[in-house]
């Protein structure tokens, strides 16, 4: 039987996953909330850049989901690259230690703790719920920034 992760490594995953160019494997560290609202603003994306090509490939929310689940190199440079910059992904690589502070049921609070060379530091909580078989990250139910 597999050891369920607890929610706090799942964290700390997705964001050394970011780190290393594996987007497929975040993406499914979202949770379902999240990639629903981030496969909505990528078809709006899509079809506000180049709406004549996205009629004519008849893009809608499946097929762009399979573009994230796919690592498509198009949502690399349209959605990631952007997510990188907004989301201060590389201080969360870099520096933050993650610890779960709350579990109850099937939702989880986690504290990033970036502690910065100068001293400095920084806490930001995030929302984790258990779907799917596992931890997923609640980036846009944390409130973060995108």
């Amino acid at each position: 039987m597999k050891k369920d992760v607890a929610p706090h490594e799942t964290a700390k995953s997705f964001f050394q996953s970011l780190m290393q160019n594996q987007c497929h494997v975040c993406w499914g560290l979202f949770t379902d909330k999240t990639q629903k609202e981030f496969i909505n603003w990528t078809l709006k994306d899509i079809y506000a850049q180049n709406p004549r090509a996205a009629k004519a490939a008849k893009l809608g929310a499946p097929e762009v989901k399979l573009m994230f689940e796919t690592n498509n190199l198009d949502l690399i440079i349209r959605f990631w690259r952007r997510f990188v910059r907004q989301s201060r992904a590389v201080e969360f690589g870099r520096y933050a230690y993650f610890d779960t502070l709350e579990h109850r049921g099937k939702t989880a609070i986690v504290e990033a703790r970036m502690i910065y060379e100068n001293g400095q530091e920084h806490r930001v909580q995030l929302t984790m719920v258990h779907e799917r078989g596992g931890w997923r990250l609640g980036y846009l139910e944390s409130g973060l920034s995108f």
